[in-house]
């Protein structure tokens, strides 16, 4: 039995980058400033923007999910896998 993975396109790759880099640019000093540190500010707008930076590239670029139950879905998984990693790469360093 073969598996097929559908591969990645260079505008989901771009548009990923540029919510995660955008994000993190903008928000991580106002919520630095708000009284956060800087690794739990770096952490809260890295896990968000990642999660919502997946369901947006296949909800909208890719065009993998066909309705607002998988969005929702898709998101969740998302924000769950990008806190778990994003928690690792931060505090674990």
């Amino acid at each position: 039995m073969e598996f097929k993975i559908k591969r990645i396109g260079f505008k989901s790759v771009f548009t990923f980058l540029l919510i995660v880099c955008l994000t993190n640019v903008v928000l991580t000093s106002p919520l630095t400033m708000l009284g956060l540190s800087t690794d739990a500010s770096l952490f809260i707008c890295t896990s968000f923007s990642a999660a919502i930076a997946i369901t947006v590239c296949a909800f909208y670029v890719e065009k993998l999910l066909k309705s607002k139950k998988q969005m929702i879905t898709c998101f969740l998984l998302s924000l769950a896998a990008c806190s778990i990693g994003t928690y690792f790469l931060i505090f674990f360093n």
